[in-house]
C-alpha cells in the first residue's frame, strides 16, 4: 500500500501503463478538465453524425497502406508501359510509333466510343433544350428580328438535335467525334453571329463593352461544354476550342470595327488604357454636390480641379476607346489555356485507366484462348503402329511415353498440344485448329514416308506430298519449324522445306 495514495494499492509502473486512462488532463489556471484521446474522439463524432454526413466524413480520409492494397498494376509499372511499350506522347497523350501503339490507341478510342457514346447523345439533346430555354426569352421580349433569333436560338439548336439523330445511324456513328466538333464549332459561330446582323448605330460605349461581355460569357460557356461533356480527346478539344477562340477574338475585332464607324467615332483605331465607361466632370461634381452637401471643402476642391485641368473633362468625355475587349481577348486566352492543361490532365488520367483495362483485357484474352487450345506454340505428334505378325516388315516398339514425359515438363501445358496415335486425318485436323509455330513428329518412318497410324492400329505410309500439303501456308500460317524424330526423314525434309 502507498500512503501517498491514500492507501490505495501501488500498481507496478508496466501495469499503470497498460491501463492508462483513455483521456489526457489538461488544467489551465484552477480549472481542470479532461479530453479524450483522438481515436476516440473520432469515434465519437462518427457515431453521432446522421447516416448521410457520416458517409461523408469517411470520405474525407483513404485507407492505409494505399500503395499496398491498391488493386491492379502500380504507378511505375503503368508509367513504363506508357511510355516505353506504347510510346505514348508527352503532349497529346497519344499513343504513337509502333504498331502496338496503333492497335492500343484504336482500342482505346473504341473503349470510350462504347462507354460514352449514348451519354454524348443524350447531352446533345440536354443542350439543345438548355439553349432553348436561355435565349428564346431574350429574342421575345428584347423584340428582336427573325435573323437574330434564327442565329441565336434556332439553328445552334437544330445542330445539337441534328447531331444526336446522326448519331443513331450505323453509317455516321462511326463518325461521331467528327459530327460533335462540328456542332460545336458550326453553333459558336451562329451564336456569336447573331450579335453581327443586330444594328449598332445608337449603342453607346458602355452598351458595347456590355455587348462584349456577354460575348465572352457565351464563349467561356461554350468551350467549357465543349471540352468538359462530349468525350473528345485532347486533340479533338484543342481543335475545337482553338477555333472557337479564334472565331470570338475575330468576330469581337470585327464588331467593335463596324461599331466604330456606324456610329461615327471618328476614324477607326485600336483601343487603349482609358476604360469607356468613366461619366462625365460634370455627372462628378453633381453627384458629389448631392452625396456631400453638407461638406462644402470637398466640393470646392473638385471644383478647383476641373479648371485646374481644362481638358480633363473634354478628354474623358470624346474618348470612346476602351480596352474592354483587350482584356476580353485576354481572360479568354487564359481561359483556353486553362482548360487545355484541364483537359490534358483529365485526359492522361483515363489513359492511365485505359492502359490497365488494356492489360487486364489482354490478359484475360490470352488465358480464355489458352483454355480453348487456340495459343498453341508446339504441337506434338506420336505414332506407334504395328504390323501384322506374319508381315515381312517388323518395327520395334518406340519409348514415346519416356518422350512425352519430358517434353511436358519441358514446355508449359497452355503451349502445347498432343495428338496420340495420330494418324494423317488427325495432322490436317490439329493443324487447322491449332495453327502451332512448331511441329513435331516423333515415331517410324519406311521408304521416305512417314509411318501413321489408322483407326485400328495398323500401320498407314501415305505418299509424301499429302504430308507437305498438309502443312501448306492457308493452314499453317504461323509454322516456322518441323522436327522430323524418325529414321532416315532428311528427304522428306529436304521435299518438305523446297515445296
Amino acid at each position: 500500500y502507498d500512503p501517498a495514495r491514500g492507501g490505495r494499492e501501488s500498481k507496478a509502473p508496466e501495469e499503470r501503463k497498460s491501463h492508462a486512462p483513455p483521456h489526457v488532463s489538461y488544467s489551465v489556471g484552477s480549472f481542470r478538465f479532461s479530453l479524450p484521446r483522438r481515436r476516440r474522439l473520432r469515434q465519437r463524432i462518427g457515431s453521432r453524425l446522421p447516416p448521410s454526413l457520416k458517409a461523408y466524413w469517411e470520405t474525407l480520409k483513404d485507407r492505409q497502406h494505399i500503395d499496398e492494397t491498391a488493386t491492379g498494376l502500380t504507378l511505375d509499372v503503368n508509367k513504363k508501359i506508357r511510355q516505353s511499350l506504347l510510346k505514348q506522347h508527352g503532349l497529346t497523350n497519344r499513343f504513337t510509333g509502333t504498331p502496338l501503339s496503333k492497335h492500343a490507341e484504336s482500342e482505346y478510342h473504341a473503349f470510350v466510343s462504347h462507354y460514352s457514346l449514348k451519354k454524348v447523345q443524350r447531352r446533345l439533346v440536354v443542350f439543345a433544350i438548355m439553349l432553348a430555354l436561355a435565349t428564346l426569352y431574350d429574342a421575345l421580349v428584347a423584340d428582336r428580328s427573325a435573323t437574330f433569333i434564327m442565329l441565336r436560338t434556332v439553328l445552334p439548336v437544330c445542330f445539337l438535335l441534328g447531331g444526336a439523330v446522326l448519331l443513331s445511324f450505323k453509317e455516321t456513328r462511326l463518325w461521331w467525334r467528327l459530327v460533335v466538333m462540328c456542332i460545336c464549332v458550326f453553333g459558336y459561330v451562329s451564336i456569336l453571329g447573331a450579335d453581327g446582323v443586330s444594328s449598332v448605330i445608337f449603342w453607346s460605349p458602355c452598351d458595347k463593352d456590355y455587348n462584349t461581355m456577354w460575348q465572352l460569357m457565351w464563349l467561356l460557356l461554350v468551350m467549357q461544354c465543349s471540352s468538359l461533356f462530349f468525350s473528345l480527346d485532347l486533340v479533338h478539344v484543342a481543335t475545337v476550342l482553338l477555333c472557337q477562340w479564334a472565331t470570338f477574338v475575330v468576330g469581337s475585332i470585327l464588331l467593335y470595327r463596324r461599331w466604330w464607324l456606324d456610329s461615327d467615332q471618328g476614324e477607326w483605331r485600336w483601343p487603349h488604357g482609358l476604360l469607356i465607361s468613366k461619366p462625365s466632370m460634370n455627372k462628378i461634381l453633381e453627384e458629389a454636390s448631392i452625396l456631400w452637401s453638407h461638406n462644402l471643402t470637398l466640393l470646392d476642391e473638385a471644383t478647383e480641379q476641373k479648371h485646374s485641368w481644362p481638358g480633363l473633362e473634354d478628354q474623358i468625355e470624346g474618348d470612346t476607346s476602351s480596352r474592354f475587349i483587350v482584356d476580353a481577348m485576354l481572360i479568354a486566352t487564359g481561359a483556353l489555356l486553362l482548360l487545355l492543361l484541364a483537359v490534358r490532365r483529365m485526359n492522361r488520367f483515363e489513359r492511365q485507366c485505359f492502359v490497365n483495362t488494356f492489360v487486364l483485357l489482354n490478359k484475360v484474352s490470352t488465358q480464355v484462348r489458352q483454355i480453348r487450345g487456340q495459343h498453341i506454340e508446339l504441337l506434338a505428334l506420336f505414332s506407334n503402329p504395328r504390323v501384322a505378325p506374319n508381315s515381312p516388315i517388323q518395327l520395334r516398339p518406340l519409348q514415346l511415353g519416356q518422350e512425352l514425359k519430358h517434353l511436358l515438363r519441358a514446355v508449359p501445358h497452355v503451349h502445347i498440344a498432343v495428338e496420340p496415335a495420330a494418324g494423317l486425318a488427325d495432322v490436317q485436323a490439329a493443324v487447322r485448329r491449332h495453327d502451332p509455330r512448331i511441329i513435331l513428329f516423333s515415331g517410324h518412318s519406311f521408304m521416305g514416308s512417314l509411318a501413321f497410324e489408322l483407326p485400328n492400329g495398323r500401320i498407314d505410309l501415305p505418299p509424301p506430298d499429302l504430308f507437305i500439303k498438309q502443312l501448306e501456308r492457308p493452314s499453317a500460317a504461323r509454322l516456322q519449324c518441323v522436327f522430323l524424330n524418325g529414321c532416315a526423314t532428311a528427304e522428306l525434309a529436304f521435299k518438305l522445306v523446297t515445296q
